[in-house]
Order: structure tokens, then sequence, then C-alpha cells
């Protein structure tokens, strides 16, 4: 992210790849990427995103390219960091890569991102412990359930927001990657092929 610049956007420049993982309940339900409020709630305001962004690292474990392996170590590391998921809860084996996207949005005038990102799930039962410098609540959501907050967020009701990546997740891939998720073949969901360019 950057502060203060209003030419970022228009730059060219990349920020880091991120990646959006998937968590299932411990009820044994498939729901969507647990809709958690994201990321530092100085800086985010209490915006709903998806469970996790990586932002790799310059260090050796997270600039492995070969099957991803650097940014899954990413994930894995974010997800101890913000949501207090130890790294045994979330194997890197079991994390699969599904796609990458590019896109850049402004965000309320003052932050902006142009990123490549990668896109990960990863369902396992997980207990949270939300780091409260980064995470400000969690909610496990059902499909309908997230339908909701998208339509409340659209009407600007309850004050409810939506990050403008996990948004662009929501519309381009989230249901159909779910359908995959509930009839167990989300290994055909997977196209590391395409760099989807999304606004």
């Amino acid at each position: 992210m950057r502060e203060g610049n209003p030419d970022f956007l228009g730059s060219g420049r990349l920020g880091p790849p991120v990646g959006a993982v998937r968590q299932e309940t411990d009820d044994h339900h498939h729901h969507s990427p647990p809709t958690p409020f994201f990321k530092n709630a100085k800086v985010r305001n209490k915006v709903w995103t998806n469970t996790c962004c990586s932002h790799p690292l310059y260090r050796e474990s997270e600039l492995i390219q070969e099957n991803y392996l650097g940014v899954r170590n990413a994930a894995q590391r974010k997800l101890l960091d913000e949501l207090g998921i130890p790294a045994e809860d979330v194997p890197v084996d079991q994390f699969t890569p599904l796609g990458r996207m590019l896109y850049k949005a402004p965000s309320d005038g003052k932050w902006g991102e142009h990123e490549l990102d990668y896109l990960l799930f990863i369902v396992r039962d997980v207990k949270v412990q939300p780091n409260p410098d980064e995470v400000a609540d969690v909610k496990y959501v059902n499909r309908e359930e997230l339908k909701e907050i998208v339509r409340k967020a659209d009407a600007g009701e309850e004050g409810l927001k939506l990050s403008p990546w996990f948004r662009l997740v929501v519309d381009n891939f989230l249901m159909g990657w779910w359908d995959h998720v509930e009839k167990g073949t989300l290994n055909e969901a997977v196209d590391m092929e395409t760099i989807h360019k999304l606004k």
C-alpha cells in the first residue's frame, strides 16, 4: 500500500503478491473465506475482507517460485501473525494455488494498491486467535450470509465496507470455487497460467 501518493495508481508499480486463504469451521460446513475484518484497524477502518494476505517478504523461504512455495510459506506466516493459527495447523503443502489476479484500486483517496495477487485456498479445522493490532473481528459465513454482506455493503447499510480486492474475488471467482469445494473438485478450478486483469 502507498499513502499520500495520488500518482501511485497510475505509476505502473506493483505491490507484493497476496494469498487469499480459505478455512473451514469446526462443524465441517463449508463457508466462504471467513470474511474477517482485515488488516490493521488503524489503517483499514473496519473493512471486511479475505482471511489473510500473504505479503511475501524478501527472504529466501518466501522467494521460492517452484510450486508457488514462497507464497505458500508467506501465507502460513501471515496466518500466524494475523489470526494466531500455528504453522502446523496450516501445512504449506495443503494450500491450493487457484489463480492470479492483477488489480489496482484506490481506497478512500489516501491509499491505493496495485498488486499481482496469488489466490490460495486451504480447507482446515483451525482455532483462530486474532491479533488485535491486525484484526478487529472474524466471521464465518455461508453463501447466503455472504450475499447479504455484499448487498449491505453495496447499499451502504450499517457502515459495511468490503476491501476492493475481496470484492473482485467475490464477483469473479468465489462462488465457482465454492461449488468446487463442495463437490470435492477444487483442483479442477486451478488456473495459474492466466493473470486475470481486474479493476
